[in-house]
Formats: structure tokens, C-alpha cells, sequence
């Protein structure tokens, strides 16, 4: 088990614990990490004392994983197109199938857990917020202005002009996940200078100039050159550009995501297991330690 404490001195935490347990308490996903219990109660100097009891999840955090000369190991094609399969699984869940709708709201690499199989385990809903129900599916009919919610990097941009909170939010920061799990580069990464943006930086290079921005990583895990970039970056690439418009109604939804993924992935085992078995390497299919 893993137990997150909040910090009751640090502004909102409150606020969020009671978001986070509403949250948590009607979910249930394979893909989004499992409360075992509550704890809300006071500790032994009399302070209020608040935390949320969580299920264990073995190989830690994404964003460990991505950070270069990391210590755990490097992620092959096969497990990131995994891993954003698995997220955007589990944000189609939150926006789609359950009823008030589940808008997440700080969707970045710290809140991806990887469980011993390398499955990806959405947490941390601190900051999420319930939907209004209504035709559309879309509108929280909430505010955004009286706080930004989210990360520098993952924000949508329409959130820093005071729009409402809606699912276009999480797909804006789902876009920018996967494009940083493609390239390597963090969106806050000193390149990106105020002038520019990863979204930008690899819109500039997409289609056919992708090769230089790819994440080495993946490549010298992979291989397959050019021919991989060709059959599954640009793909996913587009995938993640079409998360990151600036017209929010112009972006994907999670629906359309994982239909266009599920097949993608299948494509990508199937190809590296045929490349394994012919060449009697398998690289391309676990991790590089």
C-alpha cells in the first residue's frame, strides 16, 4: 500500500482531499490507481490529520521513467504506445462512462503510475472536478479563473483566459504527455522560451522531419529507423497534435483516441515480434536496463 498525506497548512489541500475521495470513491478502472481506505482523523499533538491510503504501484512513476540517465530503465516503443493507450483508456472511462462525468484536471508524468507489467494507472485527483451533465458532455460550468488548475507545460491554453473546465482540458494535457513521451522533452525544457512550445516544436517538424526530434531512447531500444518513425510516430504524433489545438473544439476526444490506438498497438507487437523472432532479438519489446 501507498499512503498520501496531505499538507492541511498548504492552500486548498482541504479542498482537494474531499475532490479527491468523491472522486475516487466512484471510480473503478483497471487503468486508474485504487483507494484501499480514508484517513481523516487527528494525529497525536491534537492536529488535524488527513491522508488517502492507496494501492501500491511497483515501478513508480512515469516521469521517473522518462527522465534521462534515470535509474530504473528505458521504456521501448512498444511500452510507451502501451502506456498512452492505457492513459487515454482510462480518460475515456472518467469522461464517458461514468455518470457525473470526471474531469481530471492535472493529467502529467508524476500522475502515471507503472504497476510490475508495466500498465499505466491514472492517479492523484486532487484537483479533478465532476462535470455538469449535460448534452454535450463537454462543459464543467465551472470558472477556471479564480485559480489556475493544472500544471505549467500540461495547461490548456484556453485555462489561462479564464475558461470553464471541461474533458478538452484533460486532452490538451494528454496531447502534450504523449508528444513528451515521443521526443524526450519536457514542456517546460529551457527550449521552449515563451516563443515556442513542444506542441509547436514538433508541429514544425511533422510529418517528415520527425527523425530528428524522436527520443534517441527509442530508436536504439527499438530500432527499425526511419520504417518505425514512418509507421508509428507520425501516427501517434498526430494523435498528440490533434490533442493540442488551441480550439479546444477542435481537438480529439477520448473516444476517437482509443479507437485509432487500439489497432496502432496491435500493428506495433505484432511487427516487433515478427522482427524479434526473424532477427532472434527482442529489444524492441521489454526494457533496456
Amino acid at each position: 500500500m501507498a499512503m498520501k498525506v496531505l499538507d492541511l497548512h498548504q492552500k486548498g489541500q482541504t479542498q482537494g482531499f474531499f475532490a479527491e475521495c468523491d472522486a475516487l470513491r466512484r471510480i473503478q478502472h483497471r487503468k486508474l490507481v485504487k483507494v484501499v481506505t480514508v484517513c481523516d482523523s487527528l494525529d497525536y499533538n491534537g492536529n488535524e490529520f488527513k491522508a488517502i491510503v492507496l494501492e501500491f504501484i511497483s515501478n513508480g512513476s512515469l516521469d521517473t521513467w522518462l527522465k534521462t540517465g534515470n535509474k530504473v530503465g528505458t521504456l521501448s516503443l512498444i511500452q510507451r504506445l502501451n502506456i498512452i493507450l492505457d492513459v487515454a483508456q482510462a480518460l475515456e472511462y472518467l469522461h464517458n462512462h461514468i455518470e457525473p462525468p470526471i474531469v481530471h484536471c492535472d493529467i502529467k508524468p508524476s500522475n502515471i503510475l507503472l504497476d510490475e507489467d508495466m500498465v499505466a494507472h491514472v492517479s492523484d485527483f486532487g484537483l479533478a472536478k465532476v462535470m455538469s451533465v449535460d448534452a454535450s458532455r463537454q462543459s464543467l460550468g465551472e470558472s477556471i479563473s479564480n485559480g489556475v488548475r493544472g500544471s505549467i507545460g500540461y495547461l490548456a491554453p484556453e485555462y489561462g483566459m479564464g475558461a470553464e473546465i471541461s474533458a478538452r482540458g484533460d486532452v490538451y494535457s494528454y496531447g502534450v504527455l504523449v508528444l513528451q513521451m515521443l521526443t524526450g522533452k519536457e514542456p517546460t525544457d529551457a527550449i521552449f522560451d515563451g516563443t515556442t512550445s513542444l506542441p509547436k516544436y514538433v508541429e514544425m517538424t511533422y510529418p517528415d522531419k520527425l527523425s530528428p526530434i524522436v527520443d534517441a531512447a527509442i530508436i536504439a531500444n527499438s530500432g527499425g529507423g526511419q520504417e518505425t518513425i514512418n509507421m508509428f510516430i507520425v501516427p501517434v504524433a498526430k494523435i498528440g497534435l490533434a490533442c493540442c489545438r488551441d480550439n479546444a473544439s477542435q481537438r480529439m476526444n477520448f473516444g476517437e483516441i482509443v479507437k485509432e490506438l487500439v489497432p496502432l498497438n496491435k500493428l506495433c507487437q505484432d511487427y516487433f515480434l515478427t522482427q524479434g523472432a526473424s532477427s532472434g532479438n527482442t529489444s524492441g519489446i521489454g526494457i533496456t536496463l
